[in-house]
This record gives structure tokens, sequence and C-alpha cells, in this order.
């Protein structure tokens, strides 16, 4: 995604790569601790991302995004 915003002349280099630096995609959701935003790319099915959403919002911080 921010590449192509790179690509578009929407995100600088820079920028796109400094973000990738704050990133950290993990497998498992005991591996995060208490994070302050959580991104779900999960399947399309609707019973299985509400089953993530919902142990996703355990790990998130009482300000935090989901």
């Amino acid at each position: 995604m921010l590449d192509k915003g790179v690509a578009k002349g929407k995100v600088t280099v820079e920028d796109a790569a400094a973000t990738k630096k704050r990133l950290r995609p993990c497998k498992h959701l005991a591996d995060v601790g208490k994070v302050s935003c959580v991104v779900e790319a999960a399947t399309e099915k609707v019973d299985i991302k509400i089953e993530i959403l919902k142990k996703a919002q355990e790990h998130l911080a009482d300000d935090g995004i989901l």
C-alpha cells in the first residue's frame, strides 16, 4: 500500500520507509502485548473476522484504535 502511494506521488520514499519500520506484522496475538493500533487483514469470512477482532481487542491499549 505504501509503495503505491510512493508511485502516485502521495507519499515520499522516506516517509514510506519510516512507516514500514514502525509496523510489526504478527501471526499470533499473544506476541503483541498491549498495542495502540490494530489493523486486521484476515479473510472476509465474517465469523473468522469477528473472532479475530474480539481477541485483538484484548491486546488493545485503553486509548487504542481497532
